[in-house]
């Protein structure tokens, strides 16, 4: 673990969690969660760098729609459909309602951008797009089926970003870096003045993370999660940086619902569902859309009123100048 908080720099620790599983059963290891005094942002025991933490992910972390089963595959269709074409469409609408950047106003960059889903959305609204993503199997995916501008590279290598451009993405990748602070500061330099970086990361003073505590499933994610910042600490990492105007806005409600969901239901989980007998497997997530169901409406309700229920996605500025 890093000697300093790696959002707000202070050196001062308490142990918040001990004797954290991982919630995929990769690492056998027991990992421990440390709060930062100052800023209350959560580390983590992990690995020294990103990259020693590729061996702890599995092949198929992200979801996908085939499969070798057509059932599953016609749930997944089904799934699609329900949970993940609205998180789409929630990264255009920030895009072109909250941010208010036109298409013609330069190029979109996701950084950890999966299989390209996110950034086929957008293009297909007439933003320029690009991607990097360190999977190679998802950098295939982007580029072959999807016909997309999409590269593979390690995230922390020095030199990722040798272009200008008006919005990057960072969607639930800042949680998985040792060093969150190098790649906002890459960020930073590559946009356009006036231009925007969109971070998308768990909460660690949200609603799920004080009432779930140790069960809650960003926390089990250890130690593929390395950090979890507070509003605090998020805030006063990018302002260091020189992003002056931040806007927060909470997760789509359906993904905090199922963030919620798996941490109470984690056989759920994609990667423990299609490991497991089909049936069975879909039974998982039939309990877990069940349990999102149930949880839908008190999250809309309390982002409604401010309350960040775990989720939450930061919009900041490069602010020389606007676009």
């Amino acid at each position: 673990m890093n000697n300093q908080c790696v959002y707000c720099d202070s050196d001062k620790f308490k142990l918040c969690f001990s004797n954290v599983e991982d919630r995929l059963g990769i690492s056998k290891r027991l990992w421990t969660w440390m709060r930062c005094v100052n800023c209350g942002s959560l580390q983590c025991d992990s690995l020294a760098t990103f990259s020693e933490s590729v061996l702890y992910y599995p092949k198929q972390y992200h979801f996908s729609i085939n499969s070798k089963s057509k059932l599953r595959t016609l749930w997944n269709i089904l799934e699609c459909k329900i949970f993940y074409q609205p998180v789409l469409e929630y990264s255009l609408r920030i895009l072109k309602s909250i941010i208010d950047v036109k298409p013609e106003k330069g190029t979109v960059l996701d950084i950890g951008c999966g299989n390209g889903s996110r950034i086929s959305k957008i293009s297909s609204y007439g933003y320029v797009v690009e991607g990097i993503d360190f999977v190679e199997e998802n950098v295939y995916y982007a580029k072959n089926k999807l016909k997309l501008n999409v590269r593979q590279a390690d995230i922390e290598a020095e030199g990722i970003l040798s272009k200008i451009y008006s919005v990057i993405m960072v969607f639930w990748v800042l949680e998985h870096l040792v060093k969150p602070k190098e790649l906002i500061k890459k960020v930073y330099t590559a946009l356009l003045p006036g231009g925007w970086g969109i971070f998308a990361v768990p909460l660690a003073d949200s609603l799920s993370s004080a009432l779930l505590g140790k069960s809650w499933t960003q926390i089990k994610e250890a130690p593929r999660h390395t950090n979890i910042p507070t509003q605090k600490g998020m805030v006063l990492l990018l302002n260091s940086l020189g992003f002056e105007k931040v806007r927060i806005i909470p997760a789509l409600p359906i993904e905090s619902a199922v963030d919620i969901a798996l941490s109470l239901w984690p056989r759920g989980l994609l990667f423990k569902s299609i490991n497991r007998n089909v049936f069975l497997g879909i039974a998982d997530r039939i309990i877990v859309g069940i349990l999102t169901a149930v949880f839908f409406i008190p999250v809309f309700l309390l982002n409604a009123i401010y309350i960040k229920t775990g989720l939450v996605i930061f919009c900041a500025q490069k602010t020389d100048r606007y676009l």
